[in-house]
């Protein structure tokens, strides 16, 4: 991993436009990931009645709570950039930013978020689902 280019990246981010980023992105991701927990809850309680999160113990649980988090993540970073992106002074202030760097304009960042959710999303529900399949007792 290049840490030396993410820290370059970093420094060059000066506007405060950037902070709107961090709720812009946790907001959808808890409801993202909250939502597809309790449907995982709700899908295993369907297959294993008497059994829910209160009392789970073992690998499915795990598997069915923190996979969606992993299939939110992508979809939560792509909404928030989207919800930053239609304020229009922070549109401008963030296009100035990206202007002389190549590659992190909006349309791309957007582009390798849903290249990273194409794959991502998928095999994390799935690990999800295989989490709710498995017995939490």
């Amino acid at each position: 991993m290049d840490f030396r280019g993410a820290y370059q990246r970093a420094r060059r981010r000066r506007s405060r436009w950037n902070l709107l980023l961090i709720p812009a992105v946790l907001l959808p991701l808890v409801g993202l990931w909250g939502g597809a927990v309790m449907l995982a809850g709700l899908v295993h309680a369907y297959f294993h009645a008497g059994q829910s999160l209160r009392n789970a113990h073992g690998l499915g649980p795990i598997l069915a709570t923190l996979s969606p988090f992993f299939a939110a993540l992508p979809l939560a970073m792509w909404m928030g950039n989207g919800l930053v992106y239609a304020i229009a002074p922070a549109r401008r202030a963030l296009d100035a930013e990206a202007a002389s760097h190549p590659g992190t304009a909006f349309v791309d960042a957007q582009a390798q978020m849903r290249r990273l959710a194409a794959w991502l999303v998928p095999a994390a529900l799935a690990g999800a689902l295989a989490g709710t399949m498995l017995s939490w007792g």
